[in-house]
């Protein structure tokens, strides 16, 4: 690259043409390093430092540091209100919802934070940090309200004993499925008979949905006739 520099240039400015030189030679794209989702790792502390990132920690796993970082101006554009808590703390992976005062009666300038249970002490002490970087001055954290929902399924049963009778008055050539016992509760059955003439075969398909409970489906098939 020709130098343009004027031959009264200074050996700092020279120092800095002949560095701006070599810029492509660097093996990490400059736009990179600013984009949240394609800056190396080594180098997304120096980002979350540009972009006045209030909460970090080394320990935190990637996709949690490229999420606060990503987060962060949005975060600063809200700071001080209850969406920018609940944002920030979506950002370290924690789902939580904040209740002002008004909303459950309590001392004015107070909040509570609600979130689902099962959080580790480490997630625990980094939502109280999220909470305290992202409110406004004048509201105090009440408490923190552990939530959870306890399912417990209840199954009823029945037994139910289905099947058909069929008598045919001449030589067939017979195929039908055995008895089946099955578990269930709620019972779908069905028989479909094809007979085709004049090879006169029959066929017995039964179609079921089963749960719980006992079921016990039998198709009984009797031929009468000459050779039957």
């Amino acid at each position: 690259m020709a130098d343009l520099l004027p031959i009264n240039a200074t050996k700092q400015e020279r120092d800095l043409s002949n560095s701006v030189a070599r810029i492509e030679n660097i093996p990490v794209d400059i736009r990179d390093l600013w984009n949240p989702d394609k800056c190396p790792v080594v180098f997304l502390p120096w980002l979350a430092w540009s972009l006045s990132v209030d909460l970090w920690k080394d320990s935190w796993p990637e996709e949690t540091k490229r999420a606060v970082i990503k987060a962060s101006i949005e975060i600063h554009s809200h700071k001080g209100t209850p969406w920018a808590v609940e944002k920030y703390m979506e950002a370290i992976g924690i789902s939580a919802e904040v209740l002002e005062w008004f909303e459950y009666n309590g001392d004015p300038y107070k909040f509570k934070v609600r979130t689902g249970i099962g959080a580790s002490e480490t997630a625990y002490l980094d939502m109280l940090e999220a909470v305290a970087v992202s409110k406004n001055t004048r509201s105090h954290l009440d408490s923190v309200v552990f939530h959870s929902t306890l399912e417990s399924p209840a199954f009823t049963g029945g037994a139910v004993r289905s099947g058909s009778v069929q008598h045919i008055p001449v030589h067939f050539n017979v195929s039908s499925e055995p008895s089946r016992f099955y578990l269930g509760a709620g019972v779908r059955q069905a028989d479909i008979i094809h007979i085709n003439l004049p090879d006169t075969e029959l066929s017995v398909e039964p179609l079921g949905l089963f749960f719980g409970g006992a079921v016990q489906v039998t198709d009984i098939i009797t031929i009468g006739g000459t050779n039957a």
